[in-house]
């Protein structure tokens, strides 16, 4: 076994091991954000509401039916969390 990884070892320059051990970095801060409360909760109200939402037939809505769909409690918090969530981005960008 150790013959078989003779080669590739060798053949591992700096860079590509400085490129994986900054991929591995990334992906460990990536999970720790994915595993504060706040992300993990609001994740899976995300994941929740898309399988919900994906599970009824949908229909076109022209403008008239979006004014409508304003006056829904639910769709008002939903459009809340958006805003929020676009001016976060805007904020991280």
């Amino acid at each position: 076994m150790a013959d078989l990884l003779a080669p590739a070892s060798n053949a591992m320059d700096d860079d590509m091991v400085t490129g994986l051990a900054s991929t591995g970095t990334r992906l460990g801060e990536v999970a720790n954000t994915a595993t504060d409360d706040d992300v993990a909760r609001t994740n899976e109200s995300l994941l929740e509401a898309v399988g919900e939402a994906g599970s009824e037939p949908t229909e076109p809505v022209g403008p008239i039916g979006v004014a409508r769909a304003l006056r829904d409690p639910d769709v008002k918090t939903g459009m809340g969390f958006l805003l929020s969530l676009a001016k976060t981005m805007g904020k991280t960008i």
